[in-house]
């Protein structure tokens, strides 16, 4: 598909090469896709890149947000107080760059081992902590494949939009079902807002080539650690290795695109409504109705459940870590974790009972 290079008329006016109706650009828009004919209007030729839509279900957005509401364990029973403010469609654009990764990695290490030895005395028994120091190299090869997904917008409310992109994700291999070339829709039954992309392929390409570096780099650490591991292990039998300090770590990252799909204007549903007097957002996957994320309402009862899971936590735990600790020994060990315990749950339970939005994503 190639899209038409847009006009620019006095007053910085930009019109549809289509069918002339003027379009809202900003300096960072790449293709601007008239809100009437739905045509691709490319800002910049050197951009072109084809541009695909899952068509959302324009009509009956209200029945997805009540439908919502009746089937959710935590919002059925508000739904009464329930009141939608407002509901439209977008449509995001978003990439899926496949990119395969690779490294020939190598590294110096140091890896601390202990054993524990029980010695006799004349007393009795003790038992003694070892410890030792071991240095080992590591290489190796290390290849892989990412799927990476790109919002192409420079400002996003990425807290909303991922697991919108997460959730197409499982839609891919089946994604001829689901797209259809922008110029072949009719857009009278598939209109929206539609978010204009502003990153160009060759940029997303190289952002799916950072990403998976990164992702490899922290797969590859693991296996250097576990690697390190297990030579030390191998070098002193009856040790255990319980710590890896590094002198140097190399992890060189190569990178090939594999592919990178269209871009793929995605509906999002989005909703606010209010509930006592408070406004809250939810949105659903808009090719099937799908909630992908929500801010949802504290109740006064689950407020009362943390606070008494808060009083649990450090009256139980706590006073029983307190015991442990006055009793000594061994038990003291025991009570300083129950202790340690019983305050970290209480902290976040109170902060559970205190918080006012209890935000959920895609499960």
């Amino acid at each position: 598909m190639s899209g038409g290079h847009v006009e620019e008329m006095r007053g910085e006016v930009f019109k549809c090469q289509r069918c002339g109706a003027p379009l809202d650009i900003s300096p960072e828009t790449i293709v601007a896709i008239c809100p009437y004919c739905g045509y691709p209007n490319w800002i910049n030729q050197a951009f072109t890149h084809p541009i695909v839509i899952v068509p959302g279900k324009a009509r009956g957005l209200d029945r997805v947000f009540y439908e919502w509401l009746s089937i959710d364990e935590e919002m059925k029973h508000l739904k009464d107080k329930v009141v939608l403010k407002n509901i439209d469609m977008i449509y995001v654009p978003v990439y899926y760059v496949s990119v395969s990764a690779s490294s020939h990695y190598r590294g110096k290490a140091t890896v601390t081992l202990t054993r524990t030895r029980v010695i006799k005395t004349d007393k009795g028994t003790r038992t003694e902590v070892q410890t030792r120091y071991i240095t080992v190299y590591v290489s190796g090869n290390y290849q892989d494949s990412y799927t990476i997904p790109l919002v192409a917008r420079r400002a996003a409310d990425r807290r909303i939009i991922d697991p919108l992109i997460e959730y197409y994700y499982g839609f891919l291999e089946k994604r001829e079902n689901l797209q259809v070339p922008i110029e072949k829709v009719d857009w009278k039954d598939v209109k929206g807002q539609v978010l204009a992309p502003e990153i160009g392929p060759r940029d997303a390409e190289d952002y799916a080539r950072d990403q998976a570096c990164e992702s490899m780099h922290k797969e590859v650490e693991k296996r250097m650690n576990t690697e390190a591991r297990e030579k030390a292990a191998l070098m002193s039998p009856g040790w255990i290795p319980t710590f890896v300090s590094w002198h140097y770590k190399i992890i060189p990252c190569r990178t090939r695109i594999e592919n990178i799909t269209p871009i793929i204007l995605l509906p999002m549903i989005h909703a606010y409504y209010t509930y006592q007097r408070r406004l809250y957002r939810a949105a659903f996957a808009g090719w099937d109705g799908r909630k992908v994320y929500s801010e949802e309402p504290v109740t006064q009862g689950a407020r009362i459940i943390s606070y008494i899971g808060a009083l649990f936590a450090s009256g139980i735990l706590g006073g029983a870590g307190l015991a442990g600790i006055y009793l000594g020994g061994e038990a003291a060990i025991a009570g300083g974790i129950g202790l340690v315990a019983g305050l970290a749950g209480s902290y976040f339970l109170t902060r559970e009972a205190l918080k006012d939005v209890e935000v959920e994503e895609l499960e």
